[in-house]
């Protein structure tokens, strides 16, 4: 018998999935929203309380972390090297400029002003990390965003605790962590949304382990100085991308490296993004482009199920 439950946490909806039913699979499936409560006090970067605030504010001092945040910021600076550069945690100020100041939810309703420009290159824009330690440095003038490392992790670390009651999925805001088959053998079913009507799927996946993760235009945008704005920031323009990608979903070995990979796609674009992930081992990616097509890795195909559409409206 499959036990479901869903929450909001970390600006999204979560929903995790065991695949199990006796009382120690239950036990631990009511767990998992403190699990995802106590991710958001270290690293929301709304609440002025938690660490990650606090690191924000350090201005160049050394900062003694929590282990979590050790690893998150480990992840960061790993996938920072791995994409160039491209995925990297000090784009805050640049997120903050372009208008994502608040709660996602309270920004829709806000009047926003101009743009205005990045202060610093971003090869220039890094920070000091002693893990054995359990310190950091953030030179002043450096701000961090951990959004996506930190709801993807907790995602994986979730789905690991919870693996060992039952097979497990956990789905965090589009950043789904898998543990294994189902009890019979069969791998998840995965729909992936069509980023003009989320009511729909323009295609469905199966998947046995691993993540999968999608990115977009779609969702976390807002209106600035009279132009469309997004969360996915070029990191060497500091504003929002402009590409060709409109929505990715990368299926990797864990969720924390198909969330990252999909942000490549979408502010890389179909060209330069397209050579990053086939570079890399054990990705399978499905693009949906700003002109309506769809672009997919031969790999993907293993994992699809149903293609249920080839094309969508271009958004107008």
């Amino acid at each position: 018998m499959m036990q479901t439950s869903e929450f909001r946490s970390m600006g999204s909806r979560i929903f995790v999935a065991l695949d199990g039913s006796d009382a120690r699979v239950f036990a631990a499936s009511r767990q998992v929203p403190g699990w995802f409560t106590r991710a958001e006090t270290i690293f929301s970067r709304f609440d002025p309380e938690s660490e990650l605030s606090r690191l924000n504010c350090s201005h160049g001092s050394v900062f003694h972390a929590s282990r979590e945040m050790i690893e998150v910021l480990q992840l960061a600076k790993e996938f920072r090297q791995r994409t160039r550069g491209l995925i990297t945690p000090t784009v805050l100020d640049a997120l903050i400029n372009s208008g994502y100041d608040a709660d996602f939810s309270s920004i829709l309703s806000q009047q926003q002003g101009g743009l205005h420009e990045q202060l610093l290159p971003p090869d220039a824009m890094d920070f000091d990390l002693d893990a054995t330690a359990g310190t950091v440095i953030l030179p002043r003038g450096i701000h961090l965003d951990l959004g996506g490392y930190a709801k993807g992790w907790t995602a994986h670390q979730a789905m690991l605790r919870l693996s060992e009651f039952a097979p497990a999925l956990v789905n965090a805001g589009g950043d789904i962590a898998i543990s294994g088959p189902q009890r019979n053998g069969d791998p998840w079913l995965i729909g992936i949304e069509n980023p003009l009507n989320p009511e729909e799927n323009v295609a469905m996946v199966n998947l046995a382990k691993g993540g999968i993760a999608t990115s977009g235009k779609d969702y976390r945008h807002w209106m600035k100085g009279g132009k469309l704005q997004h969360h996915l920031i070029d990191p060497w323009t500091g504003l929002p991308a402009v590409s060709d990608v409109f929505s990715a979903t990368v299926i990797a070995p864990d969720v924390m490296l198909a969330e990252a990979a999909a942000k490549v796609a979408v502010i890389a674009g179909s060209g330069a993004g397209r050579e990053w992930l086939d570079s890399q081992d054990s990705l399978a990616y499905f693009l949906q482009m700003e002109n309506g097509q769809i672009l997919s890795s031969f790999s993907f195909e293993q994992y699809l199920w149903k293609s249920l559409e080839k094309t969508f409206q271009q958004r107008t």
